[in-house]
């Protein structure tokens, strides 16, 4: 089982699964968010990083509950013009490679 010895450094983030990889400081979005706020954030399970980001509309005010709070502060300033990485933790070494 390799999913809990990899996080991705998000670059692009056209290869990173907003939802389901583990990217965010917070950890697996969908570990977080609720089913209401995914879908009041029309979040797709095959949304990218960089697919939910060019979409997503922030609610503001009193629909703004604390697991979009965290899922807005996991969200990159911005994307780069490099490639996402894979970041794979051991037990005593990390490797990265390119997704």
């Amino acid at each position: 089982m390799l999913k809990p010895h990899v996080k991705y450094h998000i670059g692009n983030g056209k290869a990173v699964n907003c939802m389901f990889d583990n990217w965010s400081s917070n950890g697996v979005i969908a570990n977080f968010l609720s089913a209401s706020s995914i879908s009041g954030l029309h979040m797709l399970r095959t949304d990218s990083v960089a697919d939910f980001m060019a979409k997503v509309r922030w609610p503001r005010g009193r629909r703004l509950t604390e697991d979009v709070i965290m899922c807005q502060n996991s969200m990159p300033s911005r994307l780069e013009e490099t490639d996402d990485h894979i970041i794979w933790y051991g037990s005593r070494e990390h490797r990265t490679g390119v997704v």
